[in-house]
């Protein structure tokens, strides 16, 4: 058991000291507070306890700096193909994976992953909603579903510009289901 203790000390000096290098916004985070509270003692973690906002949110409130992270990846998966660079990754006739949709992405999966979390931390009222109206639910749900299909599908086929309807889908269903989150949060 000492062993264990050893190498997480050893790992939590290591993200102390290391991690504000390679990440200047990460000297403001205390080094791993999180972890060492959880491991000491053993007990299981929760997703509360390992999943925490990132430095450069934390100065908008959920869900806006999730929104402003996801409107900037759109803007740079909207640029000119010109500013794009060479191909990376051919998908389809009509869609590759460039430069700068790989850049692009990285903002797109931490502004939906705070959004998906920040949901999930207030799921409360989605559950509530679903009880109080199921048909709505069942309309909402399937709404989303539906928009994702698209996006993947016209991603992977000839059905070049049905991934605006499948965007427009699946962002109704988010919006939907942040606005029931802000309505029932106490934040």
């Amino acid at each position: 058991m000492a062993h264990k203790t050893d190498l997480w000390r050893l790992h939590e000096i290591v993200i102390a000291n290391a991690l504000p290098k390679l990440i200047p916004c990460a000297a403001a985070v205390p080094s791993c507070a999180i972890v060492s509270s959880s491991i000491e003692s053993f007990e299981p973690l929760r997703l509360e306890r390992v999943i925490r906002m990132p430095v450069a949110l934390k100065g908008f409130s959920w869900p806006r700096g999730a929104l402003l992270l996801v409107i900037v990846s759109l803007l740079l998966f909207a640029a000119p193909a010109s500013l794009e660079g060479p191909v990376l990754v051919p998908i389809s006739p009509g869609h590759a994976l460039s430069v700068l949709d790989s850049i692009a992405l990285v903002p797109l999966l931490a502004g939906m992953s705070s959004l998906y979390v920040g949901l999930w931390k207030r799921r409360a009222p989605q559950l509530e909603a679903t009880r109080s109206s199921p048909g709505r639910s069942i309309l909402t749900v399937f709404t989303g579903g539906f928009g994702l299909g698209l996006l993947i599908a016209s991603a992977f086929s000839s059905f070049f510009w049905w991934w605006a309807v499948g965007a427009v889908f699946f962002s109704a269903m988010l919006i939907v289901a942040i606005a029931i989150a802000l309505t029932g949060s106490k934040e």
